[in-house]
């Protein structure tokens, strides 16, 4: 699949995306700063008018209240983090097509690389949904890409057939990596590129192998997945 998002490493802003879920808690959030800064201004600072320091250009009680300011939304990111809203249908699709043979934290951070979870988005290169299905893949599951739900589900069998064709003896972790290298970059490129390491003398059975022959976003793809996956677990996704 060809997500929307750059192959950079998961870093400090990816905790405010999407938090469009969440516009009830902004208005909470709103209200919580505005009563904050009166409360200080009230009694932390009863001999001072905050409005008339800031007025006056002091840089300096500017910045405690910006600091006070972006360190709460910085504390509320983390703690409202991705929108849970599908998360039951992650939970399924997980138990339907793996058991409990893979966490199913790892189906949704492909969710969240592929679209950080916003089924009406589309890559450049016209991927849709919330998993990312070019219109060929998604008429060959017979889905609707902007629906989440359907989209889940087809992921997840989709997955499963991938990890189903890397059947040669290998650590569980690497063959969950290479289904998705195969995810992102298609399963015959994923081949040619085995075939290519093993022209070179390189056995190409553990996804570091093929590093080597893959595009950038694909090498990193299985990492940051991982990342969001150790994220939402909150624990080691590592199989």
């Amino acid at each position: 699949m060809d997500g929307i998002n750059s192959v950079s490493d998961i870093g400090f802003w990816d905790k405010f995306n999407n938090l469009s879920p969440f516009m009830l808690w902004g208005l909470v959030i709103i209200l919580f700063l505005v009563v904050a800064v009166w409360l200080f201004d009230k009694f932390a600072l009863p001999n001072q008018d905050l409005r008339k320091e800031l007025d006056g250009g002091n840089i300096a009680w500017a910045l405690v209240l910006s600091t006070l300011i972006f360190g709460f939304f910085f504390f509320a990111s983390s703690a409202i983090g991705a929108p849970t809203k599908y998360d039951r249908h992650f939970r399924k699709a997980a138990k339907i097509y793996f058991s409990t043979t893979i966490p199913w934290q790892y189906a949704k951070a492909q969710g969240m690389q592929e679209s950080r979870l916003d089924p009406a988005v589309c890559s450049h290169a016209g991927a849709c949904g919330l998993m990312q299905f070019m219109p060929g893949t998604a008429k060959q599951f017979r889905i609707d890409p902007y629906d989440a739900r359907a989209s889940i589900y087809a992921s997840a069998k989709y997955m499963r057939w991938l990890y189903g064709n890397w059947t040669s003896p290998r650590p569980k972790q690497d063959r969950y990596d290479l289904a998705l290298g195969s995810y992102n970059w298609g399963i015959g490129s994923m081949l040619q590129a085995q075939k290519r390491a093993a022209a070179s003398g390189v056995k190409g059975n553990l996804f570091a192998h093929l590093e080597p022959y893959l595009p950038r976003e694909t090498k990193e793809y299985p990492y940051r997945i991982q990342r969001w996956c150790n994220r939402f677990r909150k624990a080691s996704c590592a199989l």
